[in-house]
């Protein structure tokens, strides 16, 4: 994500913050909504994850797009619920500066769980078939080929479970660490009612996790489809996706180590 596009997000954040005092409820739905999907798009850490998830997936993929969304927005709704109790008398800057290098070191370790995985697969199809697999069985074909889809049946839903499990547990980092979600909550802490700050942080939340899923959908479909032509396409596309998880992951941390993470992100707590 370039600078520009950081500071124009942090822009619209700050600019929403100072107007939502005294928004209506169609400006209010409006601003949650479009900050919502400002947040996703403008989000390289999100992105380059859910790109490396979601790599030859299909449409499928929507799916892990909406599981980091709302582990993402959780982790909003825990940091909005701590401002609105506490209003700006809590310092959480050295929580969230260990958050920062935790997200980065999970960055770079679906990056390198995603690559080893699309390496298995690689080494898997490639691989010369036996000589035994051309001598006909018969009697112990209705033995062998159940077990066969059995297990590999069992290793896809261990896989879709373990990634699952990955996009909400780091969505929920994301969203209590990353500076994106603390300029989607800005405006919910200037609102004056509690009705219109949960209104606001509802349609955020839905935009970001519809956007995700989304985005996740697209890049799977794409990947997949051009992933069909050969075995060696489909790892070259999951090594491109898990490559850049790591090389964002490398850059968040170096960021947050020389202390300008926030800047480069267009906002400074």
């Amino acid at each position: 994500m370039t600078h520009a596009s950081s500071g124009s997000a942090a822009a619209s954040g700050g600019d929403a913050s100072s107007l939502m005092e005294h928004a209506s409820l169609p400006q209010i739905i409006l601003t949650g909504l479009s900050l919502g999907i400002l947040h996703v798009i403008t989000g390289p850490d999100h992105l380059s994850a859910l790109a490396a998830l979601s790599s030859g997936h299909s449409w499928m993929a929507f799916a892990l797009g909406v599981q980091w969304g709302c582990g993402h927005s959780l982790g909003i709704l825990v940091i909005a619920a701590i401002c609105l109790a506490l209003g700006h008398s809590l310092d959480i800057g050295v929580f969230r500066h260990v958050c920062n290098y935790i997200v980065g070191v999970f960055l770079i370790s679906i990056g390198a769980w995603t690559l080893r995985v699309a390496y298995v697969q690689y080494e898997r199809q490639s691989r010369p078939p036996s000589k035994w697999s051309s001598v006909q069985c018969q009697d112990a074909t209705y033995v062998l080929l159940p077990d066969e889809a059995d297990t590999k049946a069992e290793r896809m839903d261990t896989t879709a479970s373990y990634q699952g499990l990955v996009s909400v547990c780091i969505g929920l980092l994301h969203g209590v660490a990353g500076p994106g979600g603390v300029l989607g909550v800005l405006p919910a802490v200037a609102m004056r009612h509690i009705g219109s700050s949960i209104v606001y942080l509802a349609c955020f939340c839905v935009s970001s996790i519809l956007c995700m899923g989304a985005f996740a959908a697209l890049y799977g479909e794409i990947t997949r489809r051009s992933s069909l032509q050969s075995s060696l396409i489909a790892f070259r596309i999951a090594l491109l996706s898990s490559t850049l998880s790591i090389v964002v992951g490398v850059v968040w941390i170096t960021l947050q180590a020389c202390g300008v993470l926030e800047h480069v992100f267009g906002h400074k707590h």
